[in-house]
């Protein structure tokens, strides 16, 4: 049985989100909601849906029953809401809002209205973040290293690269060791970008995570220090390096569905009341609100340098 969807956003992100929509079973795909009409035309052509330039027309027409939110960062939470009132099921891009207090205000607007509402975190359906998730003892590690460095589009910059890109590896952190202390935090902002350097405690372990903009080469990298192992995994290439005390190592690759695709799939197939697998991975409106609350604390305490 499919669920009956409408696509709010237009943008890059969401022509990804289109693509897939297009390709599963558990999708009605029926519209494209975009204040750039000509964006929604040229989208909604492609995948032969209904375009629209208001989401109050998209709901009139399409009647959906789930609502995919993929404007940009500020409209996020105000979007979602305004789907969320007319008894819609959303799945909201990351980082949902900007503030702990447009999150909490989602929330609780979507337990008035008695419907689900589901943050993108894609990076917990990676397949090397769900094989260490199920393998790893994080009670037993030193350290966790988090690095995602890139060179970001212009298009981009204007998002601050805490709600961009570390949000992702705070939630990650999370969900590995369940809550995360801040002890230290830079942020540098130069010319060229901005990039964010972050110390936590997690119990007995030292996180560390480390985000910019600088990087002509994407790198993305989770690196754990175990009693007996340093492990590296590779988000991008799905490669494990498992490297022991006495020096044998393992290297394997791990295989997955995409995960866009599978966090779509497993969002519409609990409206619908089926199972993909993979509902132990899928997050809740509290992790996002307890991301974006180390985010505040983190920029808090932060020590903020400019390179001009």
């Amino acid at each position: 049985m499919s669920v009956r969807v409408v696509l709010v956003g237009a943008g890059r992100w969401g022509r990804n989100i289109a693509r897939v929509l297009s390709s599963i079973d558990e999708a009605d795909f029926c519209g494209v909601v975009d204040i750039k009409f000509d964006a929604a035309k040229e989208l909604a052509s492609l995948h032969k849906v209904k375009p629209f330039a208001r989401l109050d027309e998209a709901l009139s027409v399409c009647k959906p029953e789930a609502g995919i939110v993929a404007v940009t960062p500020s409209s996020l939470s105000l979007v979602a809401r305004d789907l969320v009132r007319e008894g819609v099921h959303v799945f909201v891009e990351k980082p949902v809002a900007l503030s702990t207090r447009d999150a909490e205000a989602l929330k609780e607007a979507s337990k008035e209205a008695g419907v689900l509402v589901v943050p993108g975190f894609i990076m917990r359906f990676n397949p090397v973040i769900m094989w260490i998730k199920k393998h790893i003892n994080f009670g037993k590690l030193a350290e966790a290293f988090f690095y995602r460095l890139s060179r970001r589009p212009p298009r981009l910059k204007s998002i601050p690269i805490t709600f961009d890109l570390a949000i992702h590896d705070i939630d990650i952190a999370l969900w590995f060791f369940g809550k995360l202390e801040p002890l230290q935090a830079t942020l540098i902002k130069t010319p060229l970008d901005e990039g964010f350097y972050t110390t936590f405690r997690a119990s007995n372990v030292i996180v560390n995570i480390s985000v910019s903009g600088f990087s002509p080469v994407k790198y993305r990298l989770v690196r754990l220090v175990g009693e007996d192992y340093l492990l590296e995994a590779n988000t991008d290439t799905l490669e494990i390096n498992q490297m022991f005390l006495g020096g044998s190592n393992t290297k394997f690759k791990v295989e997955g569905e995409e995960p866009l695709k599978a966090e779509i799939r497993t969002f519409l197939a609990r409206i619908d009341g089926s199972s993909t697998g993979y509902e132990w991975v899928q997050p809740s409106l509290d992790d996002a609100i307890k991301a974006l609350r180390v985010i505040e604390v983190s920029l808090a305490i932060a020590k903020k340098i400019v390179i001009s």
